[in-house]
């Protein structure tokens, strides 16, 4: 996914992980850079902030194997 972040014809933004977003481009690189930070101090609490994230950016559109992948790639970097 790419561009601005759009619902219809109207353009909007979305929290991911604490960050404003406005792209699509930008959703990933804040769910990348928050399942890093998750992923090197794993406690129940950012597992689930990690969680919630998850779910922002699937009402986005992206797909649960698109997250997982997101995920992966932080965890092993």
């Amino acid at each position: 996914m790419t561009g601005p972040i759009a619902k219809g014809r109207n353009y909007r933004s979305a929290q991911i992980g604490g960050v404003t977003v406005f792209t699509y481009e930008g959703a990933e690189a804040a769910y990348k850079s928050l399942a890093k930070r998750v992923y090197s101090n794993l406690t129940m609490e950012s597992s689930v902030a990690l969680g919630y994230a998850g779910d922002q950016m699937h009402r986005l559109g992206y797909t649960w194997d698109q997250i997982e992948a997101f995920e992966l790639e932080a965890a092993h970097v």
